[in-house]
């Protein structure tokens, strides 16, 4: 499975440099079923599901939060869902 699809790649720019561009293309039955299978887990761990996404400027993170909080929210009541917005790169 591909998360990245064409229009993707790095090319020049006029007056020097470079630009780098990728589309992510998510659909639901993809974020269905990685949903479940951490929700799945989280059930035989720590209860606790935490989905890091960019749904403050991407729309492919808008459906992955929808799609992910309706999962946890009608099919794993028992499962703790934390949603975080990445902002930062990790620090070590």
């Amino acid at each position: 499975m591909r998360f990245l699809h064409p229009p993707r790649g790095i090319e020049p720019v006029e007056g020097g440099g470079f630009r780098a561009f990728d589309t992510n293309l998510y659909t639901t039955p993809e974020i269905e079923r990685i949903a479940r299978v951490a929700f799945a887990l989280a059930q035989r761990r720590r209860g606790r599901v935490t989905s890091i996404d960019k749904a403050n400027v991407m729309e492919s993170y808008v459906l992955w939060r929808q799609v992910v909080e309706n999962i946890g929210h009608l099919e794993y009541p028992d499962v703790k869902l934390e949603l975080s917005m990445r902002t930062m790169p990790p620090t070590s």
